[in-house]
């Protein structure tokens, strides 16, 4: 799980804030192939994840599910 939480580490501290949130909450609770995928994600640069988080842009189809749950992580004002 530290290797794991190092990967989440990104040059967006909001990116950060929602990826530590979402690996607390609901990662332990995804199955095999959901927890590979969020691996792949973690390749996605930083903007681009941003704008799938925000909503501003869809993520592919095989990414919304977990792009869904990550959106449920953002902080609110």
């Amino acid at each position: 799980m530290n290797r794991l939480r190092w990967r989440c580490r990104r040059g967006m501290r909001e990116l950060d804030m929602v990826l530590d949130r979402f690996l607390a909450q609901d990662h332990a609770a995804l199955d095999g192939e959901s927890k590979a995928r969020f691996l792949e994600l973690l390749e996605v640069t930083d903007p681009e994840l941003y704008d799938w988080v925000l909503g501003r842009v869809s993520p592919p189809e095989h990414f919304a599910a977990l792009v869904s749950s990550l959106q449920q992580h953002r902080p609110h004002p």
